[in-house]
């Protein structure tokens, strides 16, 4: 409580004139509060006299105010009655105050029991009430505290029910579930036990166990479904499956409709908040019994829990469903949703139909006292002068009440806005940019003027051209008079046509549009140049200097002009000379305005001669080269330029240098000058398409000659080819700049034979590790080229060769002995292969003793044989004649010539 020499009206209008005021003129029961007794006053009777005084003094002046008017009087009455009864001392406050207390904390406790009686849960806006119904002797804290120890719950509001989903689909949904013998749909997915175990519908439907049941049975399919709380996509299409396995009958039928319905819905995920309301009104169908009966919030509250709903959600939905009942009602509906839409004084007369004791309508008559309040003191804040106070006061009663009169928006926007501040215009490309300071109004909804003057600032909104009006805070001059001093207000409005004075920008602006496209061209011995003047400009002035002299040089002379162009013949060739040109403006005060300038450079060039010839050669290698070669000119020094594009220059067309780097770029090669009057360079090639243009270069201008198209593309390098059966493996290092490889292949070595193709790009390459191809049994030779395609077509690099070895053949052979009784004369060789094959000429050798000939020297030949075909249906036996002689010796089958790669020569036993 404030003491006695610090009394506050603010703190005394919160806790005792505005609760006084809403309950229409009831006073506080403590005597202490009404009066703002000072603690310290119970020992000093002083001062407890001079706060009555104070108090007293500060009703009165209450009266005079139409807001309070009833509750100053109602003070100033009662204080009367206890003048008169002897009751003004600080002992009688004091014992009032604890018997007010005591008589409420007991009522309170009565009214929590009643409660809590009836439900579990209530909505924040029943505290206040309960504060009225207590008369003020007991603050919200405390009427809290009692509602917590009775076991009720206090929410911020009442939980807002999603739309009922069709009656067609519910209906359809409760006759299969009656089918199966089940109360809710999530039954039939989760199983009766799991559900009644618990589950939640805030924000969606989940199950409060982590590993619920499945149609009363664990499912087997996975462990993931088997632990989802959720109504999910895959467990539908999961029971589903599991349901398509049983017999067909009735019960079939039910489950697989009910499972249908869900999964629709489930399937889309925009469709999954129309899920989560269909299993929350489902439930609310299965309680309606309750709610029909008219049975309080607990006795739904406990039926909704038996089904399996969390406590707490079922007490808030219980609440919920009630006060949607009670809000069914016509006119309470008619009289909630204008509540609810702020339109507060079309509520207030609906709710006149309503029980006094209604929550709506105390909530709508507590709006109403706010809104009276807030036009109350916007009254007393204009008696006071303070304009800004009363716009915001306004400003807050219209966010209360939206269908207030016509009037009250008027009175706003006829209160002045404070003018913005910091106001800056900055010239841009020609046009003027103005950026404020926001106008420090405490209202929203400003609105800004900007207005543009000529000559001296503009002090009314009406006093020039209007620029813009916006709510942001930058505006733009888009099209602002050139060569004038112009002068930037910006206004500010809440909404009518009642502006604050203006704030005017720092410095006036003034716009000098430079000359449009201005073009410098040499001749020998002069400059030629040329421009368009922008509207309103009265003339053009050009001076003139050698570049060499600097920006900071002031020795620069004036050339003659016109208001198109000039002619300047006093010039010498290949010194820099800098051009700056003025545009003059005439302002109607009569003032001569110059711009800045634009400056152009330009080197008169002596005389050149445009390249005649050019041409290119490929130079193939490991590293493949372009030589250029063209006609040396007579006047001039020639430079090659590179493009990827054709040039857009016609041969023989002179172009300013910076010109050509926007082209292209000179390549950077030696060029060597041959006796014959012809010059060439040699540089890398480049993949893809290139252009190259010989240029004729002076100081500021080029000369432009023949141009050359080169197509190039890098071979694959290191190309490898193996076999794997009847594949062949193709493995290269790809070009860096390749963008496809082409392959080509002939089975057998004759190339003149129908060849096979395939494309491999780099990406596949990559991921595969290579390239496969079928190529059968025998030899396939293999080429390889890079492609790159353009608008042109294709560029193909060289070839590369390689082959794939044949398929092996093994030829087996041995020799057999003449007869039984002489084993250790042999008179036949006998050869067998795997596959037909032609075995090359083969020798047999003899040689003496038990070491086995290991090639044709390490015996004597004893027999030739020719190339022969061989096939594995035919073995061929070829008689051998060995020489007479003792002793025990070996033979040996070789190759006559060299040993083919594809074909394999093995012993069988001994030889």
């Amino acid at each position: 409580m404030p003491s006695a020499d610090d009394f506050d009206p603010d703190r005394y209008r919160q806790q005792v004139l505005e609760p006084a005021r809403r309950l229409g003129g009831v006073l506080p029961a403590d005597l202490l509060l009404r009066y703002a007794v000072p603690e310290h006053s119970e020992t000093d009777a002083e001062a407890f006299e001079a706060h009555l005084t104070r108090i007293l003094k500060h009703w009165r002046a209450l009266k005079q105010k139409r807001v309070y008017q009833t509750v100053a009087t109602g003070l100033l009455a009662a204080h009367a009655d206890l003048v008169a009864s002897g009751k003004v001392t600080y002992a009688y406050f004091a014992q009032c105050r604890d018997e007010d207390q005591a008589a409420a904390r007991s009522s309170l406790a009565a009214m929590a029991a009643a409660l809590a009686a009836s439900t579990s849960v209530v909505v924040r806006s029943t505290v206040p009430l309960l504060c009225t119904a207590l008369g003020g002797s007991l603050d919200q804290t405390a009427v809290e505290e009692a509602l917590t120890e009775h076991g009720i719950t206090i929410v911020e509001q009442v939980w807002p029910l999603p739309p009922e989903p069709a009656a067609s689909l519910r209906s359809g949904l409760a006759a299969n579930l009656r089918i199966l013998g089940l109360q809710l749909a999530a039954d039939a997915v989760f199983g009766t036990e799991a559900v009644r175990a618990g589950f939640r519908l805030r924000p969606g439907f989940r199950l409060t166990s982590t590993d619920p049941l499945v149609n009363g049975d664990r499912p087997t399919n996975s462990d993931r479904l088997a632990k989802s709380n959720r109504l999910t996509p895959e467990r539908l299409a999961e029971l589903r499956r599991q349901v398509a396995k049983r017999a067909l009958d009735e019960r079939k039928t039910a489950l697989d409709n009910v499972l249908a319905t869900l999964g629709r819905l489930a399937d889309e995920p925009a469709e999954q908040g129309q899920l989560d309301a269909l299993l929350l009104w489902q439930l609310v169908d299965v309680l309606q019994p309750q709610i029909v009966a008219g049975l309080p919030v607990r006795a739904i509250a406990t039926a909704a829990n038996a089904l399996g709903l969390d406590r707490a959600e079922a007490a808030e939905l219980a609440l919920a469903l009630t006060d949607q009942v009670s809000n069914r009602d016509p006119v309470r509906g008619a009289a909630r949703q204008s509540f609810d839409d702020g339109r507060l004084f079309t509520a207030r007369k609906l709710v006149h139909t309503l029980p006094e004791t209604d929550d709506l309508r105390r909530r709508v008559a507590a709006e109403v006292d706010r809104f009276d309040f807030l036009i109350g003191e916007a009254d007393a804040a204009r008696d006071r002068g303070a304009s800004e106070t009363e716009a915001e006061l306004i400003t807050r009663a219209l966010a209360v009440a939206q269908d207030a009169d016509a009037n009250l928006r008027a009175r706003l926007w006829s209160l002045p806005a404070p003018a913005p501040a910091g106001v800056s215009a900055t010239v841009i490309d020609d046009r003027v940019q103005l950026e404020w300071q926001p106008s420090p109004a405490r209202t929203g909804g400003i609105r800004y003027r900007v207005v543009r003057s000529i000559g001296s600032p503009g002090r009314t909104p009406g006093a020039g051209t209007v620029v813009a009006e916006t709510t942001e805070l930058r505006a733009s001059d888009d099209d602002p008079p050139p060569g004038e001093l112009l002068h930037y207000s910006v206004f500010a409005a809440r909404g009518g046509d009642v502006w604050s004075p203006g704030t005017v920008a720092d410095e006036p602006a003034v716009v000098l549009p430079e000359v449009r496209e201005p073009e410098l061209v040499t001749r020998e011995g002069s400059v030629l140049g040329s421009w368009r003047l922008p509207l309103g400009a009265a003339d053009v002035v050009v001076t003139c200097r050698p570049d060499e002299l600097g920006e900071a040089s002031s020795q620069e002379w004036p050339i003659a002009s016109t208001r198109v162009g000039f002619l300047d013949a006093q010039v010498t060739s290949a010194i820099r000379y800098r051009y700056r040109i003025h545009t003059v403006y005439l302002g109607s005060d009569g003032q001569r305005r110059v711009s800045p300038g634009v400056v152009r450079r330009v080197t008169p060039e002596m005389p050149m001669d445009a390249v005649a010839g050019l041409g290119v050669d490929i130079v193939a290698g490991e590293d493949h080269r372009l030589v250029l070669a063209w006609t040396t000119p007579a006047r001039g020094s020639v430079t090659i330029y590179r493009h990827d594009l054709p040039p857009p220059w016609r041969q023989g067309t002179a172009v300013p240098i910076d010109e050509l780097s926007r082209h292209g770029r000179p390549v950077a090669a030696r060029t060597e000058n041959a006796p014959d009057g012809t010059s060439r360079l040699t540089t890398a090639h480049q993949d893809g398409r290139s252009f190259f243009t010989a240029v004729t270069v002076g100081k500021d201008r080029a000369l432009v000659g023949p141009t050359v198209s080169v197509a190039t593309a890098s071979p694959v390098e290191r190309l490898r080819a193996t076999r794997h059966g009847t594949r062949g493996r193709l493995q290269w290092n790809w070009p860096a700049g390749a963008h496809r490889c082409r392959i080509s292949w002939w089975v057998g070595e004759n190339t003149e034979d129908i060849a096979q193709f395939a494309e491999c790009g780099k990406r596949q390459y990559h991921d595969d590790g290579g390239f496969e191809i079928d190529v059968g049994e025998r030899p396939t030779k293999v080429t390889v080229v890079t492609v790159h395609r353009d608008a042109d077509g294709e560029i193909v690099s060289p070839a590369v060769e390689a082959t794939v070895p044949g398929q092996g053949v093994t030829v087996r052979y041995a020799f057999r002995r003449r007869t039984k009784w002489t084993p250790w004369q042999r008179s036949r060789l006998i050869l067998t292969t795997d596959r037909p094959c032609q075995i090359p000429p083969l020798t047999v050798v003899h040689s003496p003793g038990r070491v086995l000939p290991l090639r044709v020297e390490s015996g004597t030949p004893i027999l030739r044989l020719p190339a022969i075909d061989l096939s594995p249906d035919a073995p061929l036996s070829v008689p051998v004649t060995e020489p007479d002689g003792a002793g025990e010796s070996r033979l040996g089958c070789f190759f006559a010539g060299p040993t083919p790669a594809e074909i394999t020569l093995v012993a069988e036993g001994r030889s």
